[in-house]
């Protein structure tokens, strides 16, 4: 909740900022000089002379001027001059934005905001999902603990490092390892009751990838990287309260202790 209110403080200010400049700069005036063309008359001897100076137009094909290829816009490019021309709507409408309408409209970007953070989700189809049996059911405990085991080994070993203050190597090994986790978690035998809560929890992961990724490429995309942490942040209460709900499902109706 708190990057959320961070997010709509800085989508305020912006705001704030673009209404300052946009009643505090002065108007410009262009003037444009006027200038009286005398038309001159020439002979046919020399206009025949101006010609032999000037290139044969009709015989060189013109040249195809070829356009560089342009960028594709970011979300923070799409969402920043959306944001604008939203303001400046409302002042070229007459309406005035006092700090209520500029808190209204940062809050309604605060979710465009938000849903810049996509990544391909999983379907129930990709689960591996087997018929429920006590066997499968303790295979399946077995397999979730095991997973959960080795990718905090990873993350450990591959945690930043004091030498350095880039962050990036480790987000890069994050990034793999929530990826790696999302493949081990559809691969494994999934008991049927369990088969939904399994898709939340590969969904959720391929979620934290592509947060990871999105944080790599904030200097070109602080929006998206933005809505990846936040994303990121509200996946960890997700995952724990599905880790809760399997673990009592295994205790309850199968009496495993997780």
């Amino acid at each position: 909740m708190s990057l959320r209110l961070g997010l709509a403080l800085s989508l305020s200010i912006l705001l704030i900022g673009v209404a300052s400049w946009y009643r505090l700069a002065p108007a410009q005036e262009i003037y444009y000089n006027e200038a009286a063309i005398k038309t001159v008359k020439t002979t046919d001897e020399e206009e025949a002379m101006l010609n032999s100076f000037l290139p044969l137009t009709h015989e060189v094909p013109p040249q195809e001027v070829k356009q560089p290829p342009s960028e594709p816009l970011t979300s923070t490019d799409i969402i920043t001059r959306n944001l604008l021309l939203s303001y400046l709507n409302l002042e070229s409408s007459g309406l005035a934005p006092d700090q209520g309408t500029i808190d209204t409209l940062a809050s309604e970007y605060v979710e465009a905001t938000l849903r810049s953070h996509v990544f391909t989700k999983a379907i129930i189809l990709d689960i591996n999902v087997v018929y429920d049996s006590e066997e499968s059911v303790v295979t399946y405990s077995k397999a979730l603990s095991n997973a959960y085991i080795n990718s905090a080994k990873e993350m450990t070993t591959s945690g930043p490092q004091p030498s350095t203050t880039s962050y990036v190597p480790f987000v890069n090994s994050a990034a793999k390892i929530y990826s790696t986790l999302a493949s081990a978690f559809k691969s494994m035998p999934v008991p049927t009751s369990f088969s939904s809560l399994q898709l939340e929890l590969v969904n959720l992961h391929l979620s934290n990838q592509a947060a990871m990724k999105a944080y790599i490429d904030m200097e070109t995309d602080p929006m998206k990287a933005l809505a990846g942490l936040i994303a990121l942040k509200e996946n960890m209460e997700k995952e724990r309260t599905v880790l809760e709900e399997i673990k009592k499902d295994l205790k309850d109706k199968w009496n495993i202790t997780y």
